[in-house]
């Protein structure tokens, strides 16, 4: 609701009743996600059966991942005799946690007539290209939000300044839990040193390994599925989660 507020700031001619219909409209009240005021107008312009493919999807995927959330913590007694498996487990239970509630989000927004069929990308998290892809597609929206209202309006103080004051803001937005802080300035510092690192090794060794990948048709010697690229990323990934 916060970021819907501070969306509104930057509209011009609104009514008030669109006001509060789009702030406390019910099928993003409770879990979210984020739409902007474009999108709950189109809502009305929306069939109420032309996507209904998108809130059944949803449903069967955060059913799933309720069920691997719990079933982790609970009933997979080979990861708790490992201090490794154990971390492994309780991350996952978060990050199960995190999906089941994306989907239940996206298929109460999608039979409320919002345009929306992502909220989150679950394989893009669990097996990443960088850092920055967890940023972005750990909570879509909300990324869209802090990249719109918050990121492009620091740019100019510099990209780097820019990215970990957009992580500061997340944080304030999030309660300014210690932990929480922690995580989000975290991955800001270590998704803006990775970007620089992997454009910096895309020229040298001419290779598709950005954070964000190549459009089709680039100038790199080495694509993105030549063996030389992927060890690239298999050798990054873990460097930049090394928290020794």
């Amino acid at each position: 609701m916060s970021m819907k507020m501070i969306s509104l700031t930057f509209e011009k001619n609104i009514k008030l009743t669109e006001v509060f219909g789009y702030i406390f409209s019910p099928g993003t009240l409770i879990f979210g996600p984020f739409i902007t005021l474009r999108m709950y107008r189109l809502s009305f312009q929306t069939k109420f059966f032309s996507n209904l493919y998108i809130p059944i999807l949803s449903l069967i995927l955060s059913s799933l991942f309720l069920f691997l959330s719990h079933y982790i913590v609970t009933d997979v007694d080979i990861l708790n005799h490992n201090s490794l498996f154990i971390n492994y487990k309780t991350a996952a239970s978060f990050r199960y946690s995190h999906y089941f509630v994306s989907y239940i989000s996206l298929a109460l927004a999608s039979l409320s007539g919002i345009p929306i069929d992502q909220v989150t990308s679950w394989f893009s998290v669990e097996v990443p290209r960088s850092m920055m892809n967890v940023a972005c597609y750990w909570n879509i929206p909300m990324h869209i939000f802090f990249h719109k209202y918050v990121f492009q309006k620091l740019k100019e103080n510099g990209r780097f300044t820019a990215i970990l004051l957009t992580f500061v803001f997340s944080a304030m937005l999030h309660g300014f839990n210690f932990q929480l802080t922690a995580v989000l300035i975290s991955i800001g510092i270590n998704a803006s040193v990775e970007s620089k690192l992997r454009n910096r090794l895309s020229v040298m060794l001419n290779s598709c390994c950005k954070s964000r990948e190549c459009l089709e048709g680039c100038n790199h010697y080495y694509r993105r599925y030549h063996l030389r690229t992927l060890i690239l990323h298999l050798m990054i990934i873990p460097m930049m989660v090394d928290t020794r």
